[in-house]
């Protein structure tokens, strides 16, 4: 059964969709939805790292953030650049370099390779979270432990410890190939829920016999909720919100089928 509660005056809820700007995290926005709409209970379905930006689907009040795994098991979509030949602690933009394989420099890529190993990552298969990633082990996020690490044995000590989980990339296409002093991919992808795309560029430059991580990233889509849809961060103000807010509790399965 589907509802369609009237919106209170004091305490505003629904859900807010908004494209998340790169340079800020998940959860900061959570506290401006709060700030702004003075509500307590807020969630999101699916976290973006803060190199990444694009759409964030919130849950404003608790009859809301109580259905966000409806947006949540939903595929995702996303844009992304990566490099060749250059490796990076977090996989993106924002880490430390760690790796450089000069073979890569300047190199050209065939077309007919790039097409064969990017057909061969679509379906299941089992993928290492990323080290810094929001993972938990023994109740602990995995960043929050790489951050606290000194030496290259205690990194290692803790990437024994993570588990290879099971993903499903349901289409990915290259869109161009360029070769700057490093060689650039982008490419979409529409994936299952719990896939890390900087693991998939990691995983993607090891079939090409290298090193990479993902310079870029922007989600463009959860299901067919498209990015193009969302607010602004920085236009998010507590007149557009509540505007903007959507009263259906059960409305992730009008566009479930994707």
């Amino acid at each position: 059964m589907r509802l369609n509660l009237p919106l209170t005056l004091s305490e505003p809820f629904g859900y807010l969709f908004i494209d998340k700007s790169e340079g800020v995290t998940s959860f900061s926005v959570v506290g401006k939805v709060r700030k702004c709409l003075g509500v307590k209970k807020v969630g999101f379905a699916g976290t973006l790292d803060p190199f990444s930006s694009g759409l964030l689907i919130m849950g404003v009040g608790r009859n809301f953030t109580k259905h966000m795994d409806g947006f949540h098991l939903l595929p995702k979509t996303y844009k992304v650049v990566m490099v060749l030949g250059i490796s990076t602690d977090t996989l993106d933009s924002y880490g430390k370099i760690t790796s450089v394989d000069e073979s890569f420099k300047r190199k050209v890529l065939d077309s007919k390779q790039v097409a064969t190993i990017f057909e061969s990552f679509v379906g299941k298969q089992d993928q290492l979270p990323p080290i810094f990633s929001a993972k938990k082990v023994n109740g602990r996020r995995l960043y929050s432990l790489a951050r606290n690490t000194k030496t290259e044995a205690e990194i290692k000590a803790i990437e024994a410890t993570i588990k290879a989980a099971s993903v499903t990339v349901h289409r990915i296409t290259v869109d161009s190939v360029d070769s700057y002093f490093f060689p650039q991919i982008q490419f979409t992808v529409t994936c299952s829920k719990g896939t890390y795309i900087r693991s998939l560029c990691r995983d993607i430059a090891e079939a090409f016999d290298t090193v990479g991580y993902a310079k870029n990233l922007i989600r463009s889509q959860i299901g067919s909720f498209c990015v193009d849809d969302a607010i602004p961060l920085s236009d998010v103000t507590k007149e557009r919100s509540v505007e903007s807010l959507v009263l259906d509790p059960l409305y992730y399965e009008k566009l479930a089928d994707y």
